[in-house]
C-alpha cells in the first residue's frame, strides 16, 4: 500500500511573504499596464522642419530663365562706336542745318536684350545730347524704342517693323510738342547699308502728307 504524500502546512512566515508578494503584484500591475498603453499611444517624434527659404532663394525662383531670341542678332548692326552727321530741315524752303557728333551704342548686360545709345553733338551752336533704348518686345512681337534728349522734357516712344530683305526698320511715333501742345507724328526708317554704316531718316507726318525732317548718317569709327 502506497503511502500518501502529505504537504506540510505553511508556516506563518511563509504565509505572510505570499501575502506581501500578492499585494505588491496588485499594486504594480496597473502601473505596468498604464506604462505600456502610454508608450503605444505616444505620437512618433516629428521630423525636423526644413529651413524657410531666404529672400535670395525666393527671388531667384521668380526670375525668368534667360532666353535668346533670333531678333537679338539683328541688333549687331547698330552696336558700336559711330561718327554721325545730322542733317535737319526746319523750313523746306531754306538750306538744312548740318551738325556732326558721336554715338556710342552698347548691349545691356547680361542678357543683351536692349541696345542703349548715347548721342552727343552740337546743334545750332548749342551742346546737344540724346539717349535711346531699343529692342524687340516679345509680348508685342514688335521692335520698340524710346528717345529722350536735352532739347525738351519730352519722351518719344516708337514701334517698328523689321524688313529682313531690305534690312530696314520702319517706325511710327508721336509725341506732344511742348511749345504748341500739338500732337506731332513721325515716320522713321533706319536702313542698314553694311556692318559699318546705317542711315536714319525722319519724316514729319501731316494731313497734307510727309515732309523729310531729318537724316542721320552713322559711320563706324575706325
Amino acid at each position: 500500500m502506497r503511502g500518501t504524500l502529505v504537504q506540510p502546512a505553511a508556516t506563518n512566515k511563509e504565509t505572510s511573504n505570499m501575502r506581501f508578494v500578492t499585494a505588491l503584484a496588485l499594486v504594480l500591475a496597473p502601473l505596468w499596464i498604464t506604462s505600456c498603453a502610454c508608450r503605444e499611444s505616444s505620437p512618433a517624434p516629428a521630423a525636423p522642419t526644413a529651413a524657410a527659404p531666404t529672400n535670395e532663394e525666393l527671388g531667384a525662383a521668380l526670375m525668368p530663365k534667360p532666353e535668346r531670341y533670333p531678333e537679338q542678332d539683328v541688333l549687331k548692326f547698330i552696336v558700336g562706336e559711330w561718327d554721325v552727321e545730322n542733317t535737319m530741315w526746319m523750313d523746306p524752303s531754306q538750306p538744312p542745318h548740318v551738325s556732326k557728333g558721336i554715338c556710342s551704342t552698347k548691349l545691356m548686360s547680361p542678357n543683351e536684350y536692349w541696345a542703349i545709345a548715347d548721342y552727343k553733338s552740337s546743334m545750332f551752336g548749342t551742346e546737344f545730347s540724346g539717349h535711346s533704348v531699343f529692342g524687340y518686345d516679345i509680348t508685342q512681337k514688335k521692335w520698340v524704342g524710346t528717345w529722350i534728349d536735352s532739347m525738351a522734357p519730352v519722351i518719344m516712344n516708337s514701334v517698328s517693323e523689321w524688313d529682313s530683305k531690305t534690312k530696314t526698320w520702319t517706325a511710327m511715333s508721336e509725341f506732344i510738342d511742348p511749345g504748341s501742345s500739338q500732337t506731332m507724328k513721325f515716320r522713321m526708317t533706319t536702313e542698314v547699308k553694311s556692318m559699318d554704316n546705317h542711315f536714319f531718316t525722319m519724316y514729319l507726318v501731316t494731313p497734307e502728307g510727309e515732309m523729310k525732317n531729318m537724316t542721320i548718317n552713322y559711320t563706324r569709327r575706325k
